[in-house]
């Protein structure tokens, strides 16, 4: 079985925005490219939000994703009312999870390097009073190494920062 060691856990907060398709203009003769304005004030923040003292992950890097969308005043018609309930549910609100995940993963290139090294990616799309992506960063731990000795300590010192609220480049 595979051992992954959390290498960082931060929120970003504010609310999602998922990766938008590049757009074109005809400047002179020629087409210029470029990325949505919201797109990159997102991938920015994204990039401002990782912590300063943050190690850079390893070759093999697994990241989780939480999205926390804005909550709607009314439950959607497709969800359950026991769903609805809890605090924070799973919802389908607007935007592809994946295109959520590519905008945070780009925001992260700075750090990772390039978002090749991702080979494990879990992300879920809730609703929350209080929008918010929690990113959490793994490295793969190479069997037999002082890394994979460590307890779980390190794990759930990291999720308790996340749900603290530690963000902005705070230490977790």
């Amino acid at each position: 079985m595979l051992e992954w060691r959390l290498v960082a856990a931060f929120e970003v907060d504010g609310i999602p925005v998922p990766k938008a398709r590049p757009r074109a203009r005809i400047v002179g003769r020629h087409a210029r490219i470029y990325t949505p304005a919201a797109t990159k004030r997102f991938e920015s923040l994204v990039a401002s939000c990782v912590p300063a003292d943050a190690e850079r992950p390893g070759e093999l890097v697994r990241v989780d994703l939480v999205f926390f969308l804005p909550r709607p005043k009314h439950r959607p018609r497709y969800m359950p009312r026991w769903l609805w309930s809890l605090a924070e549910p799973y919802h389908r609100a607007v935007g592809d999870v994946d295109n959520y995940s590519k905008a945070v993963l780009d925001g992260l290139d700075g750090w990772l390097g390039n978002d090749i090294a991702v080979v494990d990616l879990r992300a879920q799309k809730r609703v929350s009073v209080r929008p918010r992506v929690e990113v959490r960063v793994y490295s793969l731990v190479e069997p037999g190494s002082e890394h994979e000795r460590q307890t779980d300590e390190t794990d759930a010192r990291g999720q308790e920062a996340v749900h603290r609220g530690a963000r902005n480049g705070a230490d977790v």
